[in-house]
């Protein structure tokens, strides 16, 4: 179009905007915005709102503030593209601060800015923050929109606050809620692996005639991995057949880890074989159940067999298999692993470095968990506990508290197994003073 001599205009610019948006491509993204400032239409509302959503989509923030700032004049839509570049990338310090200058400038929020709200505290996971979006919500009048009672219901839940959950969720009209509305609850209660309410509200999902997709199966198996919820488990198995989701990865997977996290390996092993395809997580699944089980030597085999049928075992995959040398004391495989782990560039981990301190310690190793925890650079306060628990394990109880004193001074704050560790040692070295002084600390930390 430029080669022939033609310019575009405020119409051009925007589907151009849109398809550069949609490979994500930055360099071409900035040619574009670079055209788009030259010619008339750097100014037009339309064009600047695209060219936005544009960078939001490239995960550039800058680029979208420095496009927001230089519009002299603003509308909704625009400042809707701004707050919600901010929402989805995370941002939600800069989302409160530009929201509440939308307000004081007397723009008035729409449907999507509370969306978008709404979006941004979740990610606090601060039940006050979504009351508020509640109740701004009430007072601009936009609560009767199934879709955003939906969104506020999913952020409750988030939050671990089921009961305004409920509320909102009662609160619909029954012709009105949606297989969102009951999946948003589901949720919730998924969340906390209530594997009772779950099948309850399913049960009631179903006589209100709504039927179950992906999303409700995943919540649904993934509130059963409890060995008591395997026979719902395995119900909702026979329902994931009967509705047709059981060629989904996402929820074979589920089911898979769901059989593993029950303890029936059996049912996982045969689920596993009969998959056509098998991702990461499904190999690491298997190989995670066997591992728990004690049975390493079939978890060692599944990790060959994952590498052989090309998929690439990730941080997940060792953690499961360096967990069950520890409790099994397997210490050549343990070494192999961290041989394997530096071998291809997992060392540098520090959750697979925690793992290596741990295993080493519980094989009684000390020694060699000590040079490892020693070698971590970001040590955290994972790492700390795991090797001083690693030392009251294995009765290096002086060592134990002078380490926990050090984590103290440096500023990290002990959790409940770092003082488990403690206090055992305190116990076994009859240091009655500086158990006492622990156990304050740890009614005052935690």
């Amino acid at each position: 179009m430029k080669k022939a001599g033609s310019s575009p205009d405020n119409l051009t610019f925007p589907f151009v905007a849109k398809a550069c948006a949609k490979i994500s491509d930055l360099k071409l993204s900035q040619s574009i915005h670079a055209h788009v400032f030259k010619s008339p239409f750097w100014s037009d509302i339309f064009v600047g709102t695209a060219v936005i959503n544009m960078f939001v989509k490239c995960n550039e923030l800058d680029f979208e503030h420095k496009v927001f700032e230089k519009m002299p004049k603003r509308d909704v839509t625009l400042w809707n593209a701004m707050l919600l570049g901010f929402a989805q990338l995370g941002s939600v310090d800069s989302f409160l601060v530009v929201f509440r200058e939308m307000r004081l400038l007397g723009f008035v929020p729409d449907f999507v800015t509370i969306i978008g709200l709404t979006q941004s505290v979740v990610e606090l996971k601060n039940v006050n923050l979504v009351k508020g979006v509640h109740a701004f919500g009430i007072r601009v009048g936009m609560l009767n929109d199934v879709s955003l009672v939906n969104t506020l219901i999913s952020c409750y839940s988030t939050c671990g606050d089921l009961v305004s959950a409920e509320g909102m969720f009662d609160g619909i009209y029954s012709e009105s809620r949606t297989i969102v509305s009951w999946n948003s609850l589901i949720a919730g209660h998924a969340l906390v692996r209530n594997y009772y309410k779950t099948l309850h509200l399913y049960r009631f999902m179903s006589n209100d005639g709504h039927k179950p997709d992906i999303s409700t199966f995943l919540s649904l198996l993934s509130s059963c991995v409890q060995p008591e919820g395997l026979s719902h488990g395995k119900l909702i198995h026979s329902h994931v057949i009967q509705f047709g989701c059981d060629y989904d990865v996402a929820v074979t997977n589920t089911l898979l880890t769901m059989y593993s996290k029950c303890g029936d390996i059996d049912s996982a092993w045969h689920l596993f074989q009969s998959m056509t395809y098998k991702t990461c997580i499904s190999w690491t699944a298997m190989i995670s159940s066997y591992a728990v089980k004690g049975c390493l030597d079939k978890a060692y085999s599944l990790f060959l067999d994952m590498e052989r049928a090309g998929e690439k075992p990730d941080v997940v995959t060792l953690l499961s298999l360096l967990s069950g040398c520890g409790q099994t004391g397997s210490l050549e495989l343990g070494k192999w692993l961290e041989d394997y782990a530096c071998f291809n560039g997992l060392r540098g981990n520090v959750m697979v470095c925690n793992a290596i301190v741990d295993m080493y310690a519980k094989c009684g190793h000390v020694d060699k968990a000590k040079e490892v925890f020693y070698s971590i650079p970001s040590k955290t306060v994972v790492s700390w506990t795991t090797m001083i628990s690693g030392l009251a394990l294995n009765g290096e109880f002086i060592e134990a508290l002078e380490l926990f004193s050090k984590m103290v001074e440096l500023g990290l704050k002990p959790n409940r197994i770092t003082f488990l560790a403690i206090l055992q040692a305190c116990i076994h070295t009859g240091f009655l003073d500086k158990g006492m002084k622990c156990f304050d600390l740890m009614t005052y930390i935690i």
